[in-house]
């Protein structure tokens, strides 16, 4: 749970393409703050294993630390922004908004 007055929290972190049900090494958050948006970017590790199945993969918990608290901005998934590889999945609905401050 997300709260205004936070500027830290732990996300929880998947990979789009099959590995297995595996995720993989997650990569630390690239995070682009503004006045009005935080926008965090997760990568992971490229798969190791060929071949591979498509079952989900499991959901790794990430730390994100802010310059700042969230405090009226929204919270926005950097995958789900054009051109960011998730934007035209489930994952992304309601544009990628995580939290509106």
């Amino acid at each position: 749970m997300i709260d205004t007055d936070m500027d830290a929290f732990t996300a929880e972190v998947t990979r789009l393409d099959c590995n297995s049900g595996v995720t993989g090494e997650v990569f630390a958050p690239t995070v682009v703050e503004t006045d009005d948006r935080v926008v965090v970017t997760f990568a992971v590790a490229p798969s190791a294993r060929l071949p591979v199945t498509c079952q989900g993969n499991a959901l790794v918990p990430a730390d994100v630390r802010l310059e700042a608290p969230i405090g009226d901005r929204v919270l926005v998934d950097g995958a789900c922004e054009p051109g960011g590889g998730a934007e035209s999945t489930g994952f992304c609905n309601r544009d990628g908004v995580r939290f509106r401050g």
